[in-house]
């Protein structure tokens, strides 16, 4: 006959010990029947409670078999725990739960009641959605900071540029063309020895080109692939009236687009490498024997020139050459000098990566003074 709810034992909590991180923070307390169930709570501060349990009205206490379930954790599933009576509960995610806790004779008679607490886990404080919130949002602002000062300190930057670039046209450019101007005058006079005026008049001249390439270096307006293209295209055929050379620049195979962005050290550093190697074209190849110039590339910048004489020139390790090598490792591009089929050549690989390439404007600023000053000495 199965037992009678009157003659079924009882389940009690006998106590439960709060366990702190210290020794001294732990505390037991112990139940007597008629106690009200006391509401458990973990924190970081008590990472885990032990339960004292009892079954009542039961010969053999030794051998009581128990079991509980976290309601709204592990689906709800019974977990068995032998004939011990202690129930240890921790490492449970932060939240609410309800603890029950049932239990039976050895000889399988369940108690005639299932203890039902409340349980309440409570995360540190770094791991709470509101502090992960309030961290992303930190994160936000802080980035979004980050990107509004860096545009207002480029705007700043290329208005400092354009402002260098035309006190340079205005000033020293305009300078530089009374003193060839005079110079020419002079040598038309016959004031001086002929050869005197030429030199200082080729001198002039020189020293307003540099300027002129220094303002080029520094325009804001002038950050893009077309400027590099035209700028290369001025010089070479300033240079084919110079040597009565012919100098070809082929830019077809420019598939990014002349609109393409270039930093300014990018195109700087290219169009002087450029104007390096045909220099050294020139210099090495036989009169007469045509330059040309190639210009390609889409996730990178490749320049290419080379001249056509009927045998290569010997290998040459001046200081254009390393000037050359130490302006591309600035780059961090790739530089390829040496003899071609055809003659001599020297190729250029940039990748456009423009975040890469961004240089202080101070040393930009910098580099472009010395330039100007070397025109002088």
């Amino acid at each position: 006959m199965a037992a009678t709810s009157a003659s079924r034992p009882r389940l009690l909590l006998a106590g439960f010990t709060a366990l702190s991180s210290s020794a001294e923070a732990s505390r037991t307390r112990y139940q007597l029947a008629h106690d009200p169930l006391p509401a458990l709570h973990l924190a970081p501060e008590v990472p885990l409670v032990d339960l004292s349990l009892a079954l009542t009205n039961t010969a053999d206490a030794s051998q009581a078999r128990y079991a509980y379930r976290v309601r709204g954790w592990l689906a709800d599933q019974w977990i068995g725990l032998g004939t011990s009576p202690q129930l240890r509960l921790q490492g449970l995610p932060p939240g609410h739960y309800t603890v029950e806790i049932r239990g039976e004779t050895s000889q399988g008679v369940p108690a005639a009641n299932v203890l039902c607490l409340p349980l309440t886990v409570t995360a540190a404080w770094w791991n709470r959605p509101l502090t992960w919130a309030l961290g992303a949002a930190a994160a936000v602002l802080t980035v979004y900071l980050w990107q509004r000062n860096r545009l207002h300190q480029l705007r700043r930057e290329n208005a400092l540029r354009a402002r260098l670039a035309a006190d340079l046209h205005d000033e020293v450019g305009g300078l530089l063309t009374r003193v060839t101007m005079q110079a020419e005058l002079l040598r038309e006079l016959e004031a001086a020895p002929a050869a005197s005026l030429a030199a200082l008049v080729d001198d002039s001249r020189a020293a307003a080109g540099t300027v002129r390439d220094i303002i080029w270096s520094v325009d804001a307006a002038a950050d893009t692939l077309a400027a590099l293209v035209d700028r290369m295209q001025d010089h070479l055929d300033a240079t084919a009236r110079a040597t009565g050379r012919p100098l070809v620049l082929d830019d077809t195979g420019l598939s990014a687009g002349l609109a393409q962005p270039l930093p300014p050290t990018v195109r700087q550093h290219a169009y002087l490498i450029f104007k390096e190697a045909v220099t050294n074209a020139l210099k090495y190849s036989p009169p007469g024997t045509p330059i040309g110039v190639t210009l390609g590339g889409d996730a990178q910048l490749e320049v290419t020139v080379s001249n056509q004489a009927a045998a290569a020139p010997a290998a040459r390790a001046g200081q254009g050459l390393r000037n050359m090598r130490h302006r591309a490792e600035l780059l961090r591009a790739t530089l390829e000098a040496g003899p071609a089929p055809q003659g001599w050549r020297v190729r250029l690989r940039v990748p456009l990566l423009p975040a890469r390439y961004r240089w202080p404007l101070a040393a930009r600023l910098s580099s472009s003074l010395r330039e100007l000053t070397r025109s002088f000495s």
